[in-house]
């Protein structure tokens, strides 16, 4: 079965607005078509003469490129396209590629499509792929890195600086924070570094993050955008006490599992249950593999599967929450509202003195409840579960001394 797709197309100069015909590539496999791929390597393939005034340009078509030896899976966009169309392109090509390759044939790396700005920066990096692997060196990943818009913040200080500088008063520890927690690699190390900057946890972090992510997107970053979008669900996940997310969904990396490329029956029949983004939060937690982007191109082939089926209505629900899901990664959930009781509880065990005792009971009169009366007393039986004896014993006195207050005041 051919990979390769060429296609003839009726493309207008654009310089003399005069119309032809060009064979266009679409979609070039590495093996099949190497001529096609040393073109696109010297930056020369889809390059269309104008035979009415002699003008020469890129053709304005999508362009997906394959290599299986390589394991690589890179999309090229149109020049001058808006992200959500091309999007679709990329998502449309992707089908074609991977149902044009045997089932037994299709490995993981298929589903971690990556992006390049433009032809002449994919063809940089084959050239570089090409002169690492020639000399020994293992061939770099492509997309640019996350540094490029965080990391390297002097390299970019119309983009990074004044964008946290808007919402910190301290934007170079902020974003010293976020390439931080960009760069850990595992949960502990995640959490270690949200305990060391809790600046984090902040709504500037949030802000900060969304509008960093907005500036990666227009500079066609598009793998910083995905670890900055992914970063704030992150955060989300660990402030509303939620187990966060496993750290290769910050990083944007395919899962390693092989098994979590497919959307399974059980994922299928929780999220089409999943009528609101709240609902649809749960189900992400409860299944952090639906957290990759691979679950984008999974989707899109279910979708397509379930149309030539004639099956519309399945069709047209799953794809309403794969773009659900899309809107999801890029603007979570604000976090939950916070319990009243519990910090009346933690500011009840934390008073140093029987002053500061009675100005929390101002301060808080829902002490004063019965929801408190059995809060503290689920505390004092977790807390001997624990083998915290000093805890246990000082959560039942202050049960008591409440009870005793409430019984003077009703006295």
């Amino acid at each position: 079965m051919t990979i390769s797709l060429q296609e003839r197309l009726t493309i207008v100069c654009p310089a003399c607005g005069a119309p032809a015909d060009h064979d266009v590539w679409l979609i070039v496999d590495a093996a099949e078509q190497p001529e096609a791929a040393a073109a696109l390597a010297a930056a020369r393939l889809n390059v269309l003469g104008c035979e009415q005034g002699g003008h020469r340009f890129l053709a304005p078509a999508p362009l997906l490129y394959h290599d299986q030896a390589h394991r690589r899976v890179v999309f090229v966009p149109p020049p001058d396209t808006d992200e959500l169309t091309w999007r679709d392109m990329a998502y449309e090509l992707h089908a074609v590629l991977v149902g044009s390759i045997e089932l037994e044939q299709r490995q993981l790396y298929l589903s971690d499509m990556q992006i390049a700005q433009d032809q002449a920066g994919l063809a940089h990096m084959l050239q570089k792929s090409t002169r690492r692997t020639s000399s020994g060196g293992a061939p770099p990943s492509f997309g640019k890195p996350v540094s490029s818009i965080i990391g390297s913040v002097p390299a970019v200080p119309a983009a990074a600086a004044p964008i946290a500088a808007a919402h910190s008063d301290d934007p170079e520890q902020l974003l010293h924070a976020i390439q931080q927690l960009l760069d850990a690699d595992s949960p502990a190390a995640m959490q270690h570094v949200v305990q060391q900057a809790p600046t984090l946890l902040t709504q500037a972090a949030q802000n900060t993050l969304e509008q960093l992510a907005d500036v990666a997107v227009e500079q066609r970053e598009y793998t910083a955008a995905d670890a900055l979008h992914r970063a704030r669900i992150w955060l989300f996940a660990y402030q509303s006490g939620m187990t966060p997310l496993e750290p290769h969904a910050l990083a944007g990396h395919t899962p390693a599992d092989p098994a979590l490329v497919e959307v399974t029956a059980e994922h299928q029949h929780h999220l089409l249950a999943a009528h609101t983004p709240t609902e649809l939060w749960q189900v992400l937690h409860q299944f952090p593999e639906l957290q990759g982007d691979w679950v984008d191109a999974a989707l899109n082939d279910l979708i397509d599967q379930y149309a030539h089926e004639g099956n519309e209505r399945l069709a047209s629900q799953l794809e309403e929450r794969r773009s659900a899901l899309v809107q999801l990664r890029r603007d979570p959930p604000p976090p939950p509202p916070a319990d009243p009781l519990q910090d009346a509880l933690e500011a009840l065990l934390t008073a140093p003195d029987e002053e500061s005792l009675a100005q929390v009971l101002i301060t808080y009169p829902d002490l004063l409840s019965d929801a408190a009366q059995v809060a503290l007393d689920n505390l004092a039986d977790e807390a001997q579960q624990s083998d915290d004896e000093d805890l246990a014993s000082y959560a039942r006195e202050c049960r008591a001394m409440l009870q005793q207050v409430r019984a003077g005041l009703q006295a």
